[in-house]
């Protein structure tokens, strides 16, 4: 119990490991649900699925105050998500809060390819100005890769392949973890592929700045000043014509 509160504490305080811990922990609160709604019509794998929903509000929700195991709040929350699915699963109806934020999350190829830009533009700043390059981008560098390469293996966005998954999520509630099925020899193309769309995204990015230098300069200048800055005050200075910038070149060591 005392492993259980500590682990919910760190939860509550961000701590997404601690949170992970007590999902994978008390999965079999979600089994154990799941068998009693099994011969349904639905796969016990999709009921898992939702019933770790219900768990990790559980876990979101708890006060040590209750007075109760942390599994004896569980269990009604994980059955009465599995109830809603069921009751709600014939004539599907989505709240239109969450249909906004699942057109949200939908991505066009662009806005990908953009992103991927975006990300790469710390460690192409690092180069252009100090000619080195430095850690400071790797999680940069890591949710690039990501990016490029569900494109290519889950989004279907590669004209070679088409619309042809390779990659697939499972335990999409509990972290996403991704297998790959396919040859060696494809697992080798898709890496190929993986690292020229980051590279044509690294080019496009370092074109940009290059273009921009001067501005670049500028924002630098901001932060150096101030440390912080807003996105009104950032278009700005990226709206400033050449003759209103203030600088436009910082002397590096």
């Amino acid at each position: 119990m005392e492993h259980t509160l500590a682990l919910i504490e760190k939860a509550h305080e961000g701590d997404k490991a601690a949170r992970d811990t007590l999902a994978e922990e008390n999965m079999g609160l979600v089994w154990s649900m799941v068998r009693r709604f099994a011969n349904r019509g639905v796969e016990m794998e999709d009921l898992c699925q939702i019933g770790s929903i219900g768990l990790l509000k559980a876990i979101d929700k708890f006060d040590p105050s209750f007075e109760v195991c942390f599994s004896t709040y569980a269990v009604p929350m994980i059955a009465g998500e599995i109830r809603r699915f069921l009751r709600d699963n014939n004539a599907l109806r989505v709240s239109r809060s969450l249909r906004d934020t699942a057109y949200r999350a939908m991505q066009s190829r662009e806005e990908l390819e953009n992103k991927i830009a975006t990300l790469t533009g710390g460690r192409v700043a690092e180069d252009l100005v100090f000619h080195s390059i430095t850690t400071g981008a790797s999680n940069d560098i890591e949710q690039a890769t990501k990016v490029a390469r569900s494109m290519i293996t889950r989004f279907g966005m590669n004209e070679e392949f088409g619309m042809v998954a390779f990659e697939t999520v499972t335990n999409q509630y509990l972290g996403g973890d991704t297998s790959l099925a396919c040859s060696e020899s494809t697992a080798a193309q898709i890496d190929e592929k993986v690292v020229a769309a980051v590279r044509k995204q690294y080019d496009k990015a370092e074109q940009l700045l290059k273009d921009n230098m001067p501005k670049l300069h500028e924002l630098a200048k901001y932060l150096y000043e101030k440390e912080t800055i807003t996105g009104d005050e950032f278009m700005e200075i990226l709206n400033l014509s050449p003759d209103q910038l203030t600088t436009t070149r910082m002397e590096t060591n």
